[in-house]
């Protein structure tokens, strides 16, 4: 409702205010709609001055002091004074300063932490994200260090965290800036200094892999591939070059198929470069007879390396 506002005429006595009676009514609707509406909650207060003398509170004693505001218990139905002193009734904040978190110190008080900040995309813990502290952000995480020792990070047992297992970038000194790629499968990782197997699958190919050909002429031997090469096929007048052949690798090459014309040359391909081939006993290449020629790195290095090697004859045979 509008206010009701009582004529009182232009001058005393003029008759042209309201009548007396009518003059109540707006009286008693003004009171009405005051009684009607809720203090605390009404927008029309909104905009009001209130003094703290206006006002009934429940501890008095401290209305007449600076920095504090009040505060509505709706249990009670009254204010009280809080001590409280930033503009909109927060904690007293310490340090405050860009996109610091705000951590609780004590009662009524908070300080704006310098080593822990979020600004809405970076949470920045333990540091200022340069010098030091870990960052996290979509899809990443960054531990830097400013203590003088690398960074780690500490994985503990579930039994009263009695054991801990250490993740730790390598020391300056390694210069490396090494991406560690973790496996597609589920397994175990297994370290230089771990006691546990390294099973046959988890070799590479050049350990365990076996490959057929059955073509003819030359033939280059990828030794990154496999270690047992099948040759099935007529081998005629060929050479043979050998690839990424490492030092210590052994290679098997099973030759079975036809023969009668063969006349095999080997030669250094990538990795090994020009290298010289040893032949071990005195056994030659037999043609008229399936062959079984083992060679083994003995020097990786490209332009000098060593490879010897040693030729036999095979047949079927199970009381050796």
């Amino acid at each position: 409702m509008a206010q009701q506002t009582i004529s009182v005429g232009s001058v005393a006595n003029d008759g042209t205010g309201d009548f007396i009676r009518d003059a109540f009514v707006k009286v008693n609707s003004n009171f009405t709609e005051i009684y009607a509406d809720n203090f605390v909650t009404n927008a029309r207060m909104a905009d009001a001055s209130v003094k703290a003398v206006e006002l009934a509170t429940t501890n008095t004693a401290t209305s007449s002091e600076d920095n504090f505001v009040l505060s509505y218990d709706h249990a009670s139905g009254g204010f009280t004074w809080i001590p409280q002193t930033t503009p909109d009734g927060g904690l007293v904040v310490a340090n405050e300063s860009n996109n610091r978190v705000i951590t609780s110190s004590s009662a009524g008080n908070g300080n704006a932490e310098a080593n822990l900040t979020f600004d809405g995309t970076s949470l920045i813990a333990g540091g200022d994200g340069s010098t030091g502290g870990v960052t996290v952000t979509d899809g990443q995480i960054d531990i830097r260090t400013g203590t003088g020792n690398v960074a780690k990070m500490k994985f503990y047992c579930e039994s009263s965290n009695a054991h801990a297992q250490t993740l730790q970038a390598q020391p300056h000194s390694a210069a490396s800036s090494a991406v560690l790629t973790l496996p597609s499968a589920t397994g175990t990782l297994i370290g230089t200094g771990d006691s546990d197997t390294v099973t046959h699958s988890m070799l590479e190919n050049r350990y365990t892999a076996k490959i057929d050909h059955s073509g003819t002429g030359n033939l280059s031997i990828e030794c990154d591939d496999a270690s047992v090469f099948l040759i099935t096929g007529n081998v005629a007048t060929a050479i043979y070059t050998f690839n990424d052949m490492k030092q210590n690798q052994v290679v098997d090459l099973i030759l079975s198929g036809t023969l009668s014309s063969a006349a095999i040359t080997f030669a250094g391909g990538t990795g090994l470069g020009t290298t010289t081939f040893n032949k071990i006993g005195s056994t030659d290449f037999d043609t008229s007879k399936t062959n079984h020629i083992t060679l083994v790195c003995v020097k990786e290095s490209n332009g000098a390396s060593i490879v010897n090697y040693t030729v036999n004859s095979f047949a079927a045979d199970t009381t050796p």
